[in-house]
């Protein structure tokens, strides 16, 4: 239900979805599936001080 009101909200063209799922694997095999919620705040800082 909840993908169904992103995707009619959203509007997503084939090729952004794409890339969205593909970012999302990337980052899963990077983790190996696993990430804390210290962690991924960490890394969102270090991404903004950038």
């Amino acid at each position: 239900m909840v993908a169904y009101v992103l995707v009619n909200e959203c509007q997503f063209n084939g090729e952004d979805l794409r890339q969205r799922r593909a970012e999302s694997v990337r980052n899963v095999r990077k983790t190996n599936g696993c990430i804390s919620l210290e962690q991924h705040v960490r890394e969102a800082w270090e991404e903004d001080a950038e």
